[in-house]
């Protein structure tokens, strides 16, 4: 396949077109990606902290000793 830019040079392989819906795509997988990222950030966030408030009242050890 030839294509012709602006200039007239012989493009090979893809269209304008082609290249604007392959950019789309990578910039919404960025942002997916981005969205993953943030999420497993605040689930790391909340099981650190759960875990710090279990240590500091000592939730577990009074239940398995009932005191």
């Amino acid at each position: 396949m030839h294509y012709r830019d602006d200039k007239g040079q012989t493009l090979y392989g893809f269209s304008q077109e082609n290249l604007e819906k392959t950019n789309r795509q990578i910039r919404q997988t960025n942002k997916l990606l981005l969205l993953l990222i943030f999420l497993v950030l605040l689930f790391l966030i909340a099981v650190v902290f759960s875990a710090i408030y279990l240590d500091y009242n000592n939730i577990i050890t009074r239940l398995i000793y009932g005191g």
